[in-house]
């Protein structure tokens, strides 16, 4: 009969230990996902601020060739402007899009994942 209980007690820790095991890995998914959003939103940033730069560079160089007139709508025709412009966009919705997927991360272990919803897109 001792045997009996210790073989219980002992198959209910192991039962314990795996459920354990199992949430403290999904956990380290979750947070490893996260980590890698945070980064790529970081890396956007980056290429954002690079279009930005592109930007003001253009405009220094028209003002500079004496080619700038005072309408800002010439300087939003220009090829290289627009074209910084447009990636600039481009990068911005990117970036939100990966901040909503971190939100969405955060939320589904909050809130279990039978519980999950559906990704964002």
């Amino acid at each position: 009969m001792a045997l009996d209980r210790v073989i219980l007690s002992l198959q209910y820790s192991l039962r314990k230990f795996g459920s354990v095991a199992a949430l403290l890995s999904e956990r380290v998914k979750v947070e490893l996902e996260i980590l890698r959003r945070r980064i790529r939103i970081g890396n956007i940033q980056t290429e954002i601020d690079e279009q930005h730069r592109t930007i003001g560079r253009r405009v220094v160089e028209l003002r500079n060739n004496g080619t700038l007139s005072p309408s800002q709508g010439k300087v939003l025709k220009d090829h290289v402007v627009a074209a910084a412009m447009v990636t600039a966009e481009k990068l911005q919705k990117e970036q939100e899009q990966t901040a909503s997927g971190i939100r969405y991360e955060e939320s589904g272990f909050l809130q279990g994942p039978e519980e999950r919803e559906e990704p964002p897109e």
